[in-house]
């Protein structure tokens, strides 16, 4: 089995994930994808809980998207819009974990986080390895200058 560091190019359109290396793919398909080819590196995270251990092993394929996509807001969106985006994160969160799923202030708060990835859109090259996973300082920048890259 091959070990070695694998590049990916995730593309996003919206804040959706619709590439991986140039081939457009449903978001299925890419977690399927990241979850074969980078997955190969036999990533296995232990969660230590107060009660058990939890093995996740498919969780790379999320962790990557989430994390690209986290880089491509940062590189998109303005401080004051990145700082309201996370409280909205919080509260949405908070009224899900609460079990208030629909609540007025969740309906609120999820439109809100939706708006604001609109024109998130470009690509994050993703370098992983067995020990890490992390973007590269040469991606696409989201307004197509080289200020983020």
């Amino acid at each position: 089995m091959d070990c070695s560091p694998q590049k990916s190019m995730l593309g996003f359109k919206d804040s959706n994930l619709v590439s991986i290396n140039g081939n457009r793919l449903s978001l299925f398909e890419a977690i399927v994808f990241l979850s074969v080819e980078e997955g190969k590196i036999n990533w296995t995270w232990l969660i230590q809980t107060y009660t058990k251990v939890l093995e996740v092993r498919e969780d790379l394929a999320a962790a990557v998207i989430m994390d690209a996509l986290r880089h491509l807001e940062l590189a998109s969106l303005e401080s004051k819009a990145l700082d309201l985006q996370q409280e909205l994160e919080q509260k949405w969160a908070g009224e899900g974990t609460a079990g208030r799923w629909g609540s007025t202030c969740h309906i609120m708060s999820d439109a809100a986080l939706a708006s604001s990835l609109v024109d998130v859109s470009g690509g994050v090259t993703c370098n992983i390895s067995h020990t890490h996973y992390l973007p590269c300082k040469q991606g696409v920048n989201p307004k197509g200058d080289n200020k983020y890259t």
